[in-house]
């Protein structure tokens, strides 16, 4: 399109000036926005035509006019006193860096805009071109966006919370459970000289129902990312000793071998985190596996390790490889697949792999077998992980005076029955002052401090400890049970202040080697 021109200033224009003032006009009409250039008085000297589509006005309604005309009445003044600011020092730059600049139409309306300046000259004239470009739809998903995100993390927050109390809800009935189960082992073993096979039987039951409802918490922590990992260099050839001490049985058991080999590797991982993704996929394997056996092997793999587990089992379906990994998906039957498995043993290595950053891959062949691999980094210095716990034997009596506060009535009273079965002498409450009151009725002081995380209303098991420390000394060792997601936190905090904190639903035999460690005088956390 050409822009009119005023015939009167055509004698004094040169070729030069001519030529450059089609050039300016040629590039206006081909720039996508609108573009409104301007004089050093504020008055508009020429407009393209996404000018007049996006304001509504003729050219020649705005040909001459102050530029203000096209800013909202109630900026004009401040922009008039920015404009006259610009004209004395003038740069290419945005306009209104940080603020919400808005445009005005013909008909009043106003719309969100964003402006880049640019100073030019033709002729000995100090011009400016201002780029006007209309932001209202990304304004609108900017907004959808945030609505979105608050949304989302209102959600996060929502569940976060839920999951906290759902998690320490959910385990202390089990841990009631599980301590009375060992009250009673004790006693009924005691007198036949073993466990009653329906003991055993129970055990294995409750133990079920603890790796269920362990996995379900955490695919959601997962998801909500209340996990957070502690990376560090670790050594695979404690790792798979450990794997190998602790899961060989279960694949006894099962009528299985389970063997390990490759080099002694260095790998930069959460060692925790890791040994959780390959006790599930050993665990999967072993289900999946009716007679042969599994292989644990560690392989270099082009400046990296890769941890393998082999299996002679069923086998997964090609168009199935994928979908392993998703929540509560079975493939196949096994004579050692059982009521208690759920399919999230595979979800949950998918998600703990993404979180560390390791791939994960799986081949597998009908009838023969599979092999699931994780990939790993590796690592300059090695750490050893401590060795696993052992089970103290049966029959073993330790001294000491304990004092247990547990709000929970069923927790407390199993809790009570478990450490006197062992030989304790046990003060309990159901809070600090409780607890402080039993003391000053026992006149002893206390020799360790087992509490709840979460007591009544606001306090903690934290608090418990500190009130107790201060009334009888701070070398008093402590084991904080938790049921919460925020175990992690909590850790750091119990390492902080001495003690050592248990989640729940605690082994026995876990809760046995603390005491007798605190007990002892050993550090425990």
């Amino acid at each position: 399109m050409t822009m009119p021109r005023d015939p009167s200033s055509e004698p004094a224009l040169t070729a030069g000036l001519r030529h450059a003032e089609e050039r300016v006009r040629w590039l206006l009409e081909a720039a996508p926005d609108a573009m409104v250039v301007v004089n050093a008085e504020g008055l508009i000297e020429l407009v393209n035509e996404r000018t007049e589509e996006l304001f509504g006005y003729q050219r020649a309604e705005l040909l001459a006019q102050p530029v203000e005309v096209l800013v909202p009445k109630r900026f004009q003044v401040d922009h008039g006193v920015h404009r006259r600011s610009y004209t004395s020092r003038p740069e290419a730059r945005p306009m209104g860096t940080g603020l919400e600049l808005s445009g005005r139409r013909q008909d009043g309306s106003e719309f969100p805009v964003e402006i880049s300046l640019s100073p030019f000259e033709i002729g000995g004239q100090a011009l400016v071109s201002a780029a006007i470009r209309d932001v209202t739809e990304r304004k609108r998903i900017e907004r959808e966006l945030r609505a979105a995100k608050n949304e989302a993390e209102h959600a996060s927050r929502a569940k976060s919370s839920f999951l906290a109390a759902a998690s320490h809800d959910l385990r202390q009935p089990l841990q009631a459970a599980r301590f009375y189960l060992e009250v009673l082992d004790s006693e009924l073993g005691g007198k036949q000289g073993e466990s009653p096979p329906t003991l055993e039987k129970l055990g294995r039951c409750l133990d079920n129902l603890r790796g269920l409802l362990n996995r379900l918490l955490d695919l959601s922590k997962l998801d909500v990312g209340a996990i957070t990992p502690s990376r560090r260099a670790v050594g695979t050839e404690s790792l798979l000793d450990r794997l190998t001490t602790e899961m060989g049985p279960l694949a006894t058991d099962s009528g299985l071998e389970l063997r390990a080999a490759g080099p002694h590797l260095r790998v930069d991982t959460d060692p925790q985190l890791l040994e959780r993704i390959l006790k599930n996929l050993l665990a999967n394997a072993i289900r999946y596996t009716d007679q042969g056996g599994v292989l644990l092997a560690v392989r270099r793999r082009q400046g990296r390790v890769a941890i393998q587990v082999w299996d002679t089992g069923v086998g997964i379906p090609i168009e199935s490889l994928d979908a392993v990994f998703e929540e509560f998906h079975q493939i196949g039957s096994s004579a050692h697949v059982s009521s208690d498995s759920f399919g999230l043993g595979l979800a949950i290595v998918r998600r703990l792999a993404d979180l560390l950053g390791h791939d994960v891959k799986v081949r597998s062949e009908l009838g023969r077998g599979s092999m699931f691999e994780i990939i790993l980094p590796m690592a300059l210095v090695t750490e050893e992980v401590p060795a696993s716990k052992q089970k103290p034997a049966r029959g073993d009596k330790v001294e000491g005076f304990v004092v247990v506060i547990e709000d929970e009535p069923a927790v407390l009273d199993s809790l009570r029955a478990l450490l006197e079965v062992s030989g304790y002498d046990v003060a309990a409450a159901t809070s600090a002052e409780g607890a402080l009151v039993a003391l000053e009725e026992a006149d002893r002081r206390p020799d360790l401090v087992i509490s709840d995380y979460r007591l009544s209303e606001t306090a903690t098991g934290i608090d418990a400890f500190e009130r107790i420390r201060s009334r009888y000394g701070r070398e008093i060792p402590g084991v904080l049970l938790t049921g919460d997601t925020s175990l992690s936190r909590l850790m750091r905090i119990g390492s902080e202040h001495g003690f050592l904190v248990l989640h729940k639903p605690v082994e026995p035999a876990e809760l046995s080697k603390a005491l007798e460690s605190g007990l002892s005088g050993k550090q425990i956390n």
